[in-house]
């Protein structure tokens, strides 16, 4: 961020005179756009996305240009933690297939809601016919009764060692990242959920299928016919351009 300079418009012997303001260093986890963690400077929860020279800068106390770093947290109002959450989610559902459709869901759906409602409305399964609201922090470490728990647990330990993410993983930190940084490239056209099924012909804007489940993605409350079926290589064509 560059430095802030303001006028002083007191007493006419100063007058014209400027204040230069130098802001905090950044302080917190810095990644960049494709995913990959680069390391931490200070204690804050704060995403910073830059390259990886620009951060051997940064944590040799040095400045960067404007154009070489992402305030990310500061910018979007969301902080390592919740971003981490994201990607968690998005690598328990779909061990990173088709990230961007998840990851952008949950973008659209903090558009309407806060946080911690992204979660409540988009967290739940179905037991005994009954609607249950899943606890976040249960579900993403894998200590829930979710089927996708294995995967849940796998990203969840990688949250206190970045070095364990395999490349799945850090897709889906991507995914996360540039739906935040690029809400007009959104391939699902609005959704802010999803349902997953083991046979094919629900309800929703569209649905693809891999390993071996129905992936309904829709806009939450709204009324659709049977979702058309959509394929890996129309995920590919749809995300090629978010970068």
């Amino acid at each position: 961020m560059s430095e802030l300079i303001f006028q002083i418009l007191g007493p006419k012997g100063f007058r014209g005179a400027t204040l230069l303001i130098n802001p905090e260093k950044p302080s917190g986890y810095f990644y960049n756009k494709e995913g990959i963690y680069l390391g931490k400077i200070g204690e804050s929860d704060n995403v910073y996305i830059t390259d990886q020279l620009s951060f051997l800068e940064l944590e040799k106390g040095k400045k960067v240009s404007d154009d070489k770093i992402i305030y990310f947290t500061e910018k979007y109002k969301l902080t390592n933690t919740q971003m981490l959450d994201r990607a968690n989610w998005v690598y328990a559902e779909g061990v990173g297939s088709v990230p961007f459709y998840y990851a952008y869901s949950m973008a659209n759906s903090r558009k309407i809601n806060s946080e911690s409602k992204v979660y409540y409305y988009g967290m739940q399964e179905m037991q005994n016919k009954i609607t249950v609201h899943l606890d976040k922090d249960s579900y993403l470490s894998g200590q829930g009764t979710s089927q996708n728990k294995a995967n849940a647990a796998a990203f969840w330990k990688t949250r206190t060692s970045p070095e364990l993410r395999n490349t799945s993983m850090i897709s889906c930190i991507s995914a996360v990242l540039l739906s935040v940084l690029y809400p007009d490239k959104d391939p699902t056209n609005g959704c802010t959920g999803w349902l997953g099924y083991p046979d094919s012909g629900h309800r929703g804007a569209f649905q693809i299928k891999f390993s071996g489940r129905y992936h309904i993605f829709r806009i939450v409350g709204k009324t659709y016919g049977v979702a058309p079926l959509k394929t890996i290589k129309d995920y590919e064509d749809e995300t090629k351009n978010i970068k």
